[in-house]
């Protein structure tokens, strides 16, 4: 599979379980990745390697 179809579809998939989300909080996490996921599909400069740290920091805030 492509990457950006990957993303796409992760990002669907984020989407569709925000709107499933029981909680409101939950709900705005999902909508979040969904987002980080559209970022990776659509923007060039995301496709360039990041560190593990910087993901991890913006997950566990």
């Amino acid at each position: 599979m492509e990457d950006r179809t990957y993303f796409l579809h992760r990002a669907e998939m984020q989407v569709e379980l925000a709107r499933k989300a029981a909680h409101e909080k939950a709900a705005q996490a999902h909508y979040q990745l969904a987002g980080y996921y559209w970022d990776r599909a659509y923007n060039p400069d995301m496709a360039k390697p990041r560190r593990a740290s910087t993901w991890a920091k913006l997950l566990y805030r």
